[in-house]
């Protein structure tokens, strides 16, 4: 093996080390590359600061950024060349991060028979297995699965139960960390079905999207997992009586990360959410659109033993000034460093309860997109003492105008603010002006304005 094959079979099998990465940008100089060497190191150092914590000034960023997508136009061809070569893509969302493409999507008979050829440029860790058919037998013997830490399908009507099942069973799968199945289509006894006495020991995420089933099945399904570090539930339609009851299954306890959305969530399973004995280990909640009311707020309002949640991700939940009253009341809210709160329709009155509530902790992130706050709600947000700590704030899409941008600018509250987005609002040359030298009073390093990034 290669000195830069053994790099990259490292990077796969340590996915979230940088030093790898960095090591192997080095051997690329050293080798006549200099070009992937360097957006390799862009990519690390934009990561490194994509949370507003790094040290980097906006105009480093913004050079950085500049730069980042002249390789990518230069060079993208090239360094895609041996995806392209065996007919596969990079994922939709991103197709670098931190120097590679990390996820593909590609046909499974090419996956069988030219597999192996995936990891000679890329640290491929993400793998969507498309037409899988009835190849899942043969796959299930490629040992190039070893290398695979995510696997998804998507949208395969003509998979079988078997084929998948094949698949799941097979001994190279050792290394699967996350499983997604997305709008297969399976009735719910093929779901029981795939997973009788199915055993995934070293599986810790699982997601299910669009799938057809009872609520019996899902439990019985999740029953198979108990390790489970992470859950997606998205758009499945279940009936009511499934997420009154969902969340009361014994082997969720070890959960840190849960995302349901475009769920009718009822009211006890949003207890059992909020019951710190049931998911002692939960810190990262996302509830998006799951028909949150009034009601089920003042439910939240009342939960006497609160989960310890960092991240709440609320968006598209309409949010009315009572809504968010009873939200304010919520004692989980001192734990909060995340709150999302994006296409809310939040109004002023409603993000003053909020920002405003005597709960609300140390908050280092506040995302409200799109909803129509105006210049009012950014005059909150500059004059509430209780956000000292934010770091990252977004306001694209709220109807701002160069007075809000004013008042955000020279807020004596926000000294520790790193990143503001204040794209598709109407700032104006004289809010750009005053957003721009706020830089200089305080550590901004990502400002975004305009109509889009």
């Amino acid at each position: 093996m290669t000195d830069a094959r053994a790099l990259l079979n490292a990077i796969t099998l340590n996915p979230d080390d940088d030093t790898i990465r960095l090591v192997y940008a080095d051997w690329l100089e050293e080798h006549d590359d200099p070009e992937r060497a360097e957006f390799i190191r862009i990519q690390i150092t934009l990561a490194r600061h994509s949370d507003g914590l790094g040290e980097l000034l906006a105009a480093d960023v913004a050079r950085m950024e500049s730069r980042e997508q002249e390789l990518l136009n230069k060079n993208t061809r090239r360094w895609l060349q041996s995806l392209d070569n065996l007919t596969a893509r990079g994922m939709t969302h991103g197709r670098f991060w931190r120097g590679f493409v990390d996820g593909i999507v590609i046909d499974a008979r090419v996956f069988i028979e030219d597999g192996e050829e995936l990891w000679r440029d890329s640290p491929v860790g993400w793998v969507e297995i498309k037409n899988l058919a009835r190849l899942g037998p043969r796959l299930s013997r490629c040992p190039h699965l070893a290398r695979v830490r995510c696997l998804q399908f998507c949208g395969e009507r003509a998979v079988t139960i078997t084929a998948l099942r094949s698949l799941l069973e097979s001994p190279y799968l050792a290394n699967l960390r996350r499983l997604s199945l997305d709008e297969l289509n399976f009735r719910d006894k093929d779901v029981a079905t795939l997973v009788q006495n199915l055993t995934l020991p070293y599986l810790r995420e699982l997601g299910i999207s669009r799938m057809r089933m009872q609520e019996r099945t899902l439990r019985r399904v999740l029953a198979c997992f108990p390790q489970l570090t992470g859950l997606c539930l998205v758009e499945n339609q279940f009936a009511y009586s499934a997420c009154r009851e969902l969340f009361d299954v014994p082997t969720l306890i070890s959960l840190k990360w849960l995302c349901v959305s475009d769920e009718c969530l009822g009211l006890t399973a949003l207890r059992h959410l909020l019951d710190n004995r049931r998911f002692p280990e939960l810190s990262s909640l996302v509830l998006d659109n799951c028909g949150l009311d009034t009601m089920a707020f003042h439910v939240m309002s009342k939960t006497t033993n609160p989960t310890q949640i960092t991240t709440l991700d609320l968006r598209s939940t309409p949010l009315t000034v009572e809504s968010c009253n009873a939200f304010a009341a919520w004692s989980g809210l001192r734990t909060i460093r995340t709150l999302k709160l994006d296409y809310c329709h939040l109004d002023p009155r409603g993000l003053d309860a909020i920002v405003r509530s005597p709960h609300l902790g140390q908050l280092n992130e506040l995302s409200l997109s799109c909803n129509r706050i105006g210049d009012a709600g950014a005059d909150t947000i500059a004059n509430c003492a209780g956000l000292t700590d934010l770091r990252i704030l977004k306001l694209d899409s709220n109807d701002i105008t160069q007075i809000g941008a004013s008042a955000l600018a020279g807020s004596p509250n926000l000294n520790n603010l790193r990143q503001i987005d204040l794209r598709r609002n109407n700032v104006g040359s004289e809010g750009e002006s005053a957003l721009h030298s706020s830089e200089q009073r305080h550590p901004l390093r990502r400002v975004r304005l305009g109509p889009d990034w």
